[in-house]
C-alpha cells in the first residue's frame, strides 16, 4: 500500500469508517476540516471505528480534546486495546506512531458521565495517517531543555514521542552521548520512572531495542533498564543492571533468569546496550544481548544468547525504558533510545530527527503515490 492521508477536507473519505463522528470546520490542525464526535447528552457515547487499510504498519493522527476533565474521556482503542485516553482541555497534539500490525480496527470514542460538561464537549481528530514502512521508533532527547520534565507532548522534539511517561523523567545536560546536548534522567530517589512506547508491535517474529546509558557512581544498586509488555500488560522481559556491573535478562519482570552478559559495564562513562527479542506467535523464542564499552563502536565488548524460551504475556506490545534513581545517589543517564525489527547500531546524533510522517504533497483524502 501506499501512505494513506485522511485530512477530512471533504466528505470522500480515504479510508473505510462507521460511526458518528462528522467534519467541522471549528478549529482544525490545518485546512478547512477536522472530524468531530457527535452532540450526546449524558451516559451516552460517540465513535468512529476506521478500518485498517491492508498492508499498513502503522497510524498517527493529531487529537484536540475540550471536555469536563476526568469525567468526559476520549478513547483510542486498537481493536480491543487502548492505546491513549485523555479528557479536559488538550490543545492539538500529535499522536506518535502506533503499531496496528495484526489491528483490524482503530476506534475514536468520545464518552459522557452523568452529569455536567466542559468546553466544547466534544474530541476532535485531524491528519490520520496509515503507513507500510518500517516500524521504527527513535528519540534521542534532543530539542528537551535542560531540567524540564519530559511529557508525551515534549518528547517529539528529540524523535517519536513517548505515549506514556510514570514518574518524573527529566531532560540534564550533565551528561549527554557524543552531541546529542541531552539525556533523560529520574531525578527523584527512590521513585520508579519509566518512558514508554505503546504499541510498538512489529510484523514479524523479531523486536529489538537500543539505548545508550552512563552509570553515575559508585554502583551499588540493582535495577530495571528496559522491559517488553504484552498486549493485555504483562511483562513479557526485562532486562536488569545488577550490583555488579552485570545485565542480566529475565522472562517476565524477573521471573527466570534465561542471559548474562558476562562482562561488568564500566561506571561513569557512556556505553551502549542493544537486545534483540525472535518471539513466534505461541510466544516461544531468544533473547541476544550486546554491550558496547565503545558506545558507537560496531564490534561488541560482550555478548549472550538464552536458549529458547516460553515468554508470558504473548506477542511484545509495549517498551519501557527505565530511569534508576538509588536512594544512595548511584543513578543513571539514558540516551539515544530505539525499537525496531532489526538490530539498531549506534545512532547518528546531530542528524535530521523524525518526527513524524511528512504528509506528501498534493495527498489530501487519498492514498498519496511514493
Amino acid at each position: 500500500m501506499a501512505v494513506i492521508v485522511e485530512d477530512f477536507e471533504d466528505d470522500t473519505l480515504a479510508v473505510s469508517v462507521t460511526g458518528d463522528w462528522t467534519r467541522t470546520d471549528v478549529q482544525p490542525l490545518q485546512g478547512g476540516f477536522c472530524y468531530r464526535s457527535a452532540v450526546i447528552e449524558d451516559d451516552q457515547t460517540s465513535d468512529v471505528v476506521v478500518a485498517v487499510p491492508p498492508g499498513a504498519t502503522t497510524v498517527e493522527f493529531w487529537y484536540r480534546v475540550s471536555s469536563e476533565a476526568t469525567y468526559d474521556i476520549f478513547d483510542v482503542f486498537l481493536d480491543m486495546r487502548t492505546a491513549l485516553q485523555l479528557s479536559g482541555d488538550v490543545e492539538w497534539t500529535y499522536s506518535g506512531r502506533l503499531s496496528v500490525v495484526g489491528v483490524s480496527h482503530v476506534t475514536f470514542l468520545y464518552s459522557k458521565d452523568g452529569s455536567q460538561f466542559a468546553g466544547e464537549d466534544a474530541a476532535f481528530i485531524d491528519q490520520l495517517i496509515f503507513n507500510d514502512a518500517p516500524a521504527v521508533w527513535s528519540n534521542s532527547f534532543d530539542g528537551g531543555s535542560p531540567g524540564a520534565l519530559i511529557t508525551p507532548e515534549n518528547s517529539a522534539a528529540g524523535g517519536d514521542p513517548f505515549n506514556n511517561v510514570v514518574g518524573v523523567a527529566e531532560y540534564s545536560s550533565a551528561h549527554f552521548f557524543a552531541t546529542s546536548g541531552v539525556s533523560a534522567r529520574n531525578p527523584n530517589p527512590g521513585a520508579d520512572t519509566h518512558v514508554d512506547w505503546r504499541s510498538v508491535t512489529q510484523p514479524g517474529d523479531v523486536v529489538c531495542a537500543r539505548l545508550y546509558l552512563r552509570q553515575v557512581g559508585p554502583w551499588t544498586s540493582t535495577a530495571g533498564v528496559f522491559a517488553l509488555l504484552g498486549p493485555a500488560g504483562v511483562v513479557v522481559s526485562k532486562a536488569w543492571l545488577f550490583s555488579d556491573g552485570l545485565v542480566r535478562v529475565y522472562s517476565g519482570h524477573g521471573d527466570v533468569e534465561v542471559a548474562t552478559v558476562g562482562t561488568a559495564l564500566p561506571i561513569n562513562q557512556w556505553v551502549r546496550i542493544e537486545l534483540r527479542y525472535t518471539i513466534n506467535s505461541a510466544g516461544n523464542g531468544t533473547v541476544e544481548v550486546w554491550t558496547y564499552h565503545t558506545p558507537d563502536s560496531a564490534t561488541h565488548t560482550a555478548t549472550a544468547i538464552s536458549s529458547t524460551v516460553a515468554w508470558p504475556g504473548g506477542k511484545p506490545a509495549d517498551a519501557e525504558f527505565h530511569l534508576f534513581h538509588g536512594t544512595g545517589g548511584d543513578h543513571w543517564h539514558m540516551d539515544g533510545v530505539a525499537v525496531g525489527p532489526t538490530k539498531l547500531g549506534p545512532v547518528a546524533f546531530g542528524a535530521a530527527v523524525r518526527s513524524r510522517t511528512s504528509i506528501p504533497a498534493g495527498a489530501r483524502h487519498r492514498a498519496a503515490t511514493r
